[in-house]
């Protein structure tokens, strides 16, 4: 087994988010519920292009997307990050070859999530939450994902306990006019 970088922290993790147009990587120390943003960049790769109305992710955009997000890791290992986690959202969940886009980011030793509506609604909840100055008394009560093309209800204290109702109403696979 290889020896973990010098600057490697069980606190220090890193995500790479696969989106419709960009590829965004977040490498951050996360203390007792806390995020302490590092590294916060992004590069468009446009992996939904054409997706919507063919249904399939281009071999163009897979290769640049799996380019990218090894680049990430690679970063996110320089700077120590402990874990890398790898999710895809709504391009490579409508896409009917998704897992083209996940084995070509496993040849660089990742594992892809291809996470639902449901959870991508919940870990964009949970990052608006783990800001500093989010009120810790008020309910949050809907968002609109507009990759995604779907409402999501999430009825949840802002304090960070448990969702106490939830809810997702998808509009479409199909472009806005």
């Amino acid at each position: 087994m290889d020896d973990p970088p010098k600057n490697q922290t069980q606190n220090r993790q890193a995500i790479i988010d696969v989106g419709s147009n960009s590829v965004k990587l977040l490498i951050a120390d996360v203390v007792d519920g806390v995020v302490t943003p590092l590294i916060h960049e992004g590069e468009q790769t446009r992996l939904g292009q054409g997706v919507f109305e063919t249904g399939r992710l281009s071999p163009e955009a897979i290769e640049a997307t799996a380019r990218v997000v090894t680049g990430f890791a690679t970063k996110a290992e320089e700077m120590g990050a402990a874990d890398v986690r790898v999710l895809a959202t709504s391009a490579a969940r409508e896409a009917s070859n998704g897992d083209e886009l996940a084995a070509a980011i496993s040849v660089g030793g990742l594992e892809l999530e291809i996470i639902d509506g449901q959870m991508e609604a919940e870990l964009v909840l949970r990052g608006v939450r783990s800001l500093p100055t989010w009120p810790k008394t008020r309910w949050l009560s809907s968002m609109w994902a507009a990759a995604a093309r779907s409402w999501s209800w999430l009825m949840t204290p802002r304090c960070g306990c448990n969702t106490v109702f939830r809810s997702a109403l998808c509009v479409g696979s199909k472009p806005f006019p």
